[in-house]
């Protein structure tokens, strides 16, 4: 029997399929829902492991390292880390960008990342033209 839920896997929630057997319960994680939880493990997983150091590391691996930081910490939980930023977001817009966060599940870094982006490829098609 497989069905839709939800699973909070390091601090992420993600879409999952469930199949209930005999032999046990098996949890399968959509491509996008997987992705989310490798770009979250990037970010938190050097935080976190002392041993990464700079080299990219495989999917199985930043899930292997997440896993056993959880076992050998089991009343703390991984958080994105906090970066101040090198200027002020009016409270209204703060207010915003961490709803936002929230509904999206992106963090407010990224989104604020995102959106200067935007305005720089937006600035420099309207210079080129």
């Amino acid at each position: 029997m497989a069905m839709e839920t939800i699973v909070e896997l390091f601090t992420v929630k993600l879409r999952a399929t469930m199949t209930v057997s005999e032999d046990g319960i098996q949890l399968n994680i959509g491509q996008d829902e997987r992705e989310k939880l490798l770009e979250y493990l990037e970010v938190i997983v050097p935080e976190y492991v002392q041993q990464v150091g700079d080299q990219p590391i495989s999917e199985a691996k930043l899930i292997e390292l997440a896993a056993k930081w959880q076992i050998e910490h089991p009343h703390e939980e991984m958080t994105e880390p906090v970066t101040k930023l090198p200027y002020d977001v009016e409270v209204r817009y703060g207010a915003m960008l961490q709803e936002i966060s929230k509904a999206t599940g992106v963090s407010q870094a990224q989104l604020i990342t995102t959106m200067v982006n935007k305005s720089y490829q937006k600035v420099v098609k309207e210079r080129d033209a």
